[in-house]
């Protein structure tokens, strides 16, 4: 499993530089070399395995949450979804 291995944070992030956006095609081609940053807002029944499965074929996730105590015990490498083992 890749729990503490997983940035993730509490709070909402902003864009403050719109500078960086890609084109689509640029896009495209970081999906498939694998080298596209990839953010997962929300970490409950969906989103945890979302981030879990992502970074497992490859790509950088951040897990994205509002529930600080989530983000405790991601940071801690322990599961709060039945199905997801701890680390």
């Amino acid at each position: 499993m890749f729990l503490a291995r997983v940035p993730v944070f509490s709070g909402f992030l902003f864009f403050r530089n719109m500078d960086n956006l890609s084109t689509a095609s640029d896009l495209l081609a970081k999906i498939k070399d694998k080298t596209a940053k990839v953010c997962i807002v929300g970490l409950g029944y969906v989103g945890l395995p979302l981030v879990l499965r992502t970074r497992e074929v490859g790509f950088y996730v951040i897990g994205l949450d509002v529930d600080d105590e989530k983000i405790e015990q991601l940071r801690q490498g322990k599961s709060y979804i039945n199905h997801i083992q701890p680390e």
